[in-house]
């Protein structure tokens, strides 16, 4: 998927980390153009960490639901919300 503000060298990194993953991958972060040099899990915000690179570049971000939750406890959920 091309990122429609991204450079040519972005999406090509996009392209290449896909056909290098296997099948079983559910996502692959490609956003750093230096070495993470620390993260943190968020302790008030399930599923939010912030990642920061040698080079200061600083990426906060939230894991969809889709990927941690069953589709059975989402609709679950939203059957209580309807109540």
């Amino acid at each position: 998927m091309n990122k429609p503000n991204a450079t040519p060298s972005e999406n090509s990194r996009e392209r290449d980390a896909a056909e290098d993953s296997p099948p079983e991958l559910l996502f692959s972060h490609v956003g750093y153009k230096a070495k993470i040099s620390d993260f943190a899990w968020n302790e008030k915000e399930p599923w939010v960490i912030a990642n920061v690179a040698e080079d200061n570049s600083l990426q906060v971000w939230q894991m969809a639901e889709n990927i941690y939750r069953d589709q059975d406890e989402a609709e679950n959920d939203e059957d209580i919300k309807q109540g």
